[in-house]
């Protein structure tokens, strides 16, 4: 249970993972899905009496209810920061994403019940010290699936380059092409480093004893 209430204006890192730890992305259309559902449910307007299929054919598309400003999915789990922007529009976010992608997994994997282990966690974010470092954080999470062991040594910068860049379920391609989408605004991430190279930078200077490291997320 989270004991605060999301404030506008204010930054949270939110994360979940699969009940049982299972997998919850098998394949490409899996993320895409997800990804999807990131801009299509983060609406203003509820928009129920729309299928979601025809919404995405459409670009039918009002305004958020809250702001991605970096996002990883992994194989069983995903991470996000994100910026409230309305009262109560991160929850209604999430809630509507995770009721989604769950009724999608679950029509495909022909199975029923829940598919997260909980409702959604989330950390405030209550400085800028731990703001910088939450980007990086996830940023870095998709280091696990290449077998770069970044939480416990130091980082090979063209390994590490190399795996960023190509690692398509993060937000971190996008920033590094400076692509606009509808499910990610880049203007955090524009705000906090001067630019792209900068922010590498800082991601190959991160050090496994860094007291804001996210452990358990």
């Amino acid at each position: 249970m989270r004991l605060f209430d999301f404030s506008v204006g204010e930054y949270y890192h939110v994360y979940n993972r699969g009940v049982d730890k299972r997998t919850i992305f098998h394949s490409q259309p899996d993320y895409q899905r997800f990804l999807d559902g990131m801009w299509i449910f983060n609406d203003t307007e509820t928009r129920d009496e729309l299928s979601f299929y025809l919404r995405k054919q459409h670009g039918w598309y009002g305004s958020p209810c809250a702001e991605v400003s970096a996002f990883s999915l992994m194989p069983n789990h995903f991470h996000l920061l994100i910026e409230e922007t309305e009262k109560g529009g991160i929850s209604n976010f999430m809630q509507r994403l995770g009721t989604g992608y769950t009724h999608y997994f679950n029509r495909k994997q022909e199975r029923s019940g829940r598919l997260f282990e909980s409702v959604f966690k989330a950390k405030h974010i209550d400085s800028e010290a731990y703001l910088e470092h939450i980007t990086r954080y996830i940023h870095l999470n998709s280091l696990d699936l290449c077998g770069i062991d970044w939480k416990h040594g130091s980082l090979d910068p063209t390994k590490t380059r190399e795996a960023l860049r190509d690692y398509r379920w993060s937000s971190f391609p996008f920033y590094l092409a400076q692509k606009d989408t509808n499910f990610l605004n880049l203007k955090l991430l524009n705000g906090l480093f001067s630019s792209p190279e900068e922010h590498i930078n800082y991601l190959l200077s991160y050090q496994p004893d860094n007291n804001l490291d996210d452990e358990n997320a």
